[in-house]
């Protein structure tokens, strides 16, 4: 019974802190019912503000872009203001996020590149991309063949910049991170118009002329 009491008047510090970690879904009444236990249970305001800049990357990225901006505006003021009025900034942050569009795609991704670099499933960085500023640079190649995106008409080149074919980040199509998917998208195909346009050029170059 005393368990009980000390948890319903948010006293039980574990808990709480334990739940702020599985509010993957960010629910608007469980999200504020969980901040309102755990500043009850005079847990540091900094650290609700923490693990909401945490969830405003991890849990809703590119999804809404915005939501990292007000978790972070919301850690700011928590610092800046302090407790009580701290409450209101960090409840703000948490509706918003809680109301979000959700993408965990650039969490994925990093994961998945760290893994890579992890198991040393990499390549040397491609010649072109080496600082050729140096004494010696001109004789290995660095530099070589580089493309300035920004000389091209559409501030983008068909450039490899990792040396293999791989693929980490993979937008979702919710909330602004559609936008990014079908910009993504659109490089594609960019990419295998001109690979499908350089083949064809090589095949006219071999075919013999007619007399």
């Amino acid at each position: 019974m005393v368990g009980e009491l000390a948890e319903a008047s948010g006293r039980n510090e574990t808990y709480c802190l334990s739940v702020t970690r599985r509010y993957r879904p960010l629910h608007r009444s469980g999200h504020l019912q969980i901040e309102a236990r755990t500043n009850a249970a005079g847990e540091e305001p900094r650290f609700i503000a923490r693990r909401i800049v945490i969830a405003a990357s991890e849990d809703i990225g590119n999804a809404d872009p915005q939501a990292l901006v007000v978790a972070m505006a919301a850690a700011h003021a928590t610092e800046f203001v302090g407790l009580p009025e701290c409450r209101i900034m960090l409840a703000q942050a948490v509706t918003y996020l809680a109301t979000a569009p959700k993408s965990n795609a650039s969490y994925l991704a990093v994961d998945a590149a760290l893994d890579d670099v992890r198991t040393k499933r990499v390549l040397p960085v491609p010649t072109h991309l080496r600082d050729g500023h140096y004494p010696g640079a001109k004789r290995l190649g660095h530099g070589e063949g580089y493309q300035y995106a920004h000389d091209a008409p559409e501030g983008w080149v068909d450039q490899d910049y990792l040396g293999v074919e791989r693929t980490y980040y993979q937008p979702v199509d919710r909330g602004f991170e559609a936008e990014l998917k079908r910009r993504v998208e659109e490089q594609r195909a960019r990419r295998q118009r001109k690979v499908e346009s350089d083949e064809e050029d090589v095949l006219n170059l071999r075919m013999p002329r007619a007399e």
